[in-house]
């Protein structure tokens, strides 16, 4: 009989679920990549076997078969509850709290919450007493309780991002599992440091297949959390935006030719950016400016006859300056500095060429004072030349 096809991606912790399970049953099962085709056939699903697309309904198909039949998910008693309620805890709860502890970096939450459930229930079920590290399922009971059940398998597969390799995600917090002596992360070793050679060569070879690594298994696990992220926010109530900040900035262009279309679209797309996040009622800093110093600048105003600072000025001139009525009705524009004021004085004593865009109508537009222009031969774009703009 040919092996079954699992369609999964590298290291997804979904895909080792289903992978220790069939290596723990004996069912021969074949990593087989995830396409954008079968994705498609699936509405998105990470994962597939056959018609199932859960990764916990897989792990439960291919575990409860063979030599793990009615031992991997007991058919009755208490045990069978427990596996079944670890089992939805995993899905709810674990796995969520791991997806947001990559995507943030920061364990703190998950740590709190596996010292709050999974340490008292694994302290319920006697792991840890007279000082061993034996493997005892979460599932309790008493006819095997070193049985691995599918309980057992989704919270360790769920774990792996984090606890995998000796902790190695390097995730903030997660060291506090071991550094306040709880015993998740000895119970998580033991389900894999087994004391039975043939359970420890199956999973291995369950690792091996599903090509687990703990910096896959992370980076899957982050992007996973990045969703559930977005998903929050979109369903989040409105906040008011007054208290929050926004900050774009562009390059500074040389001044040392005209400005064209490059330089055009990094100032006005900045500009429609602020503009955005300030009609949203944002505190924004829009800041861009030029760079008017250093030998091209100089050599480019020397072959025009001119003093070095004009070449900043004619930069900035040549995109002419809107009329009062288009500044004054410009929908969240940058606002002049008022005139005389400080800031404007500022501005103009510290460096001529260098301008904040919250005191000026638009980019590069000229200096609004008329002794800040009276300073310079000529503001006419067409006296200077027209040298195309170059790099440094």
């Amino acid at each position: 009989m040919a092996p079954l096809e699992l369609f999964c991606r590298g290291g997804d912790p979904r895909a080792m679920k289903g992978f220790i399970a069939a290596c723990l049953s004996g069912a021969e099962v074949k990593f087989t990549p995830m396409t954008a085709a079968v994705s498609g056939e699936t509405r998105g699903a990470p994962i597939k076997l056959g018609e199932l697309t859960d990764a916990n309904a897989i792990a439960r198909f291919l575990g409860n078969r063979g030599a793990l039949k009615d031992a991997f998910v007991p058919s009755r008693g208490p045990e069978r509850w427990a596996v079944e309620r670890w089992t939805e805890w995993e899905t709810n709860a674990l796995a969520p709290a791991v997806a947001l502890a990559c995507a943030a970096k920061d364990a703190a939450p998950v740590v709190t919450m596996l010292r709050e459930t999974l340490d008292v229930r694994l302290t319920e079920v006697g792991f840890g007493d007279e000082n061993t590290k034996t493997f005892v399922s979460i599932a309790g009971g008493t006819a095997s309780k070193t049985t691995r059940t599918l309980a057992d398998v989704v919270v360790v597969a769920a774990l792996f991002p984090l606890l995998g390799e000796n902790r190695a995600s390097g995730v903030r917090g997660v060291e506090r599992l071991a550094d306040e002596k709880t015993l998740v992360v000895s119970w998580f070793e033991s389900f894999f440091d087994t004391g039975d050679e043939l359970t420890r060569a199956q999973i291995l070879s369950a690792l091996e297949l599903s090509k687990a690594s703990v910096s896959a298994s992370y980076t899957v696990a982050a992007n996973d959390g990045a969703a559930l992220l977005l998903r929050s926010l979109s369903s989040a109530p409105p906040t008011d935006p007054s208290k929050e900040k926004f900050c774009v900035t562009t390059a500074i262009n040389y001044a040392n030719g005209a400005p064209h279309m490059g330089h055009a679209y990094e100032a006005v797309s900045s500009d429609v950016i602020a503009r955005y996040h300030r009609l949203y009622g944002r505190d924004v800093l829009f800041q861009t400016g030029s760079d008017e110093h250093g030998q091209k600048i100089a050599e480019a105003a020397a072959a025009a006859g001119h003093e070095a600072h004009v070449a900043g000025l004619r930069c900035r001139v040549m995109w002419g300056k809107p009329s009062a009525a288009k500044r004054k009705n410009a929908p969240g524009g940058p606002q002049q500095a008022p005139a005389g004021s400080a800031q404007q004085a500022h501005q103009q004593a510290s460096n001529p060429g260098a301008f904040d865009p919250a005191s000026m109508p638009l980019p590069f537009a000229p200096p609004a004072s008329a002794d800040a222009r009276a300073a310079y031969p000529s503001t006419d774009p067409r006296a200077l030349g027209s040298r195309g703009a170059e790099k440094e």
